[in-house]
């Protein structure tokens, strides 16, 4: 998954975020459910940075063993 990808996807739940205001006996669920649905995206996100910068040109690789 690229950044594009995920960036869509998140445009996609604060959609959702904005549509659950039209239904407040539900809001609080919804809005329970879309900040699940963020976490993995934000996990992505993350491992994708940390991939950039282990092998970005010129980083001296380590070992797994330290």
């Amino acid at each position: 998954m690229r950044r594009d990808d995920i960036a869509e996807l998140s445009a996609q739940l604060d959609a959702a975020d904005a549509s659950a205001e039209t239904l407040p006996h539900r809001r609080k669920y919804l809005r329970l459910n879309i900040e699940f649905l963020r976490r993995p995206l934000d996990l992505h996100l993350d491992w994708i940075d940390e991939v950039e910068r282990e092998l970005s040109p010129g980083r001296r690789r380590t070992s797994p063993r330290g």
